[in-house]
């Protein structure tokens, strides 16, 4: 397991995703709008890296899961 953190500018919103510029590389994100809410005003530090980000748009979060080998994918969203 890890942890991720990062923020960047996006770049576009199409076809289910969001890309994200993540220091010069392009991040695919879901665009489900229900995981981004309005980041309050201030300064957030990132844990990993100790860099501020002073007053972003969004914030987001996601957990990612293994699947188990052999297991079937998951079916999308009805």
């Amino acid at each position: 397991m890890s942890r991720d953190q990062f923020c960047g500018r996006v770049l576009e919103v199409a076809d289910g995703v969001v890309v994200v510029d993540r220091d010069g590389a392009p991040v695919v994100l879901p665009a489900d709008e229900s995981a981004y809410e309005a980041a309050p005003p201030g300064v957030y530090r990132l844990t990993d890296t100790g860099e501020e980000v002073v007053s972003p748009d969004y914030v987001t979060t996601w957990t990612l899961l293994e699947r188990p080998a052999g297991s079937p994918p998951p079916m999308p969203p009805a």
